[in-house]
């Protein structure tokens, strides 16, 4: 695998935070920096990417639509749910902790979202299932294991790969985040998902994050890139379903 290196063709370095280093990408004018963006706008100070409308009308969807057999087949790969601690990583608006609770685990919920955090609370209640659910601080993907400081018998990451700031830096989180003899689950979209029916801008994200591991927004990582880079890690065993060519799905146990 090429190594991973964020640069784009043409930039100079702004400025070194730590070891973070920040350079000028355009677009539109404006600089676009998933690590600059992270530390401007933080979650602890009020900030929530997820409009308020938006975080409702998209929970109401993802209830409606929700299909708990997905879990079926991790239930059976880990020996069950019951008395197991799942973190739910990128838990939106708490389907997925709500029924992980249902089936025994004690479940911590982690996203960014204050909004999608009240939803959740108030489904969990609904369910009645509250007192197996710990509401994290929210916070960014990247930075759960050092908000988090423990491990889990399950990191279960759905849906929102793309939303990290880093993804190498993200595989090794949710890698540090299970336990030993602990699993990962990771359901992503890929860059296949439905990109000819994106912009220009996205496409060009695309392209340079596929090509120059260059990640600016929230472009969906290339086909086969997550488990890669969890393989950079010792892992027991790791499952990649190929079935579905617009998005990978991937349980390692480590």
């Amino acid at each position: 695998m090429p190594p991973i290196v964020y640069l784009a063709v043409d930039h100079r370095m702004i400025f070194q935070a730590g070891n973070i280093n920040v350079f000028e990408i355009y677009q539109g004018g404006r600089i676009v920096l998933n690590e600059l963006l992270s530390l401007i706008y933080r979650p602890e100070k009020g900030w929530d990417p997820v409009p308020y409308e938006h975080a409702y009308q998209y929970a109401l969807a993802s209830w409606d639509t929700f299909d708990a057999s997905e879990l079926d087949e991790i239930e059976t790969i880990i020996g069950g749910f019951q008395g197991k601690h799942v973190l739910d990583l990128g838990a939106g608006s708490g389907q997925y902790s709500v029924e992980f609770a249902r089936r025994g685990a004690m479940v911590t919920w982690y996203d960014i979202s204050k909004t999608y955090k009240k939803i959740a609370e108030n489904k969990a209640k609904e369910f009645n299932v509250l007192d197996r659910i710990h509401f994290a601080p929210l916070g960014y993907l990247d930075e759960a294991y050092r908000k988090l400081q423990t491990c889990y018998d399950l990191v279960f990451n759905h849906g929102c790969f793309c939303y990290s700031v880093s993804e190498k830096n993200f595989a090794k989180v949710i890698y540090d985040l299970v336990r030993q003899n602990g699993f990962g689950y990771i359901y992503t979209n890929n860059s296949k998902f439905r990109i000819n029916e994106t912009s220009k801008s996205f496409q060009l994200r695309t392209w340079l994050n596929e090509k120059m591991w260059l990640k600016v927004g929230h472009p969906h990582p290339p086909r086969g890139r997550v488990a890669k880079l969890i393989l950079n890690y010792p892992v027991k065993r790791l499952w990649y379903n190929f079935q579905e060519l617009d998005s990978d799905r991937i349980i390692f146990e480590k």
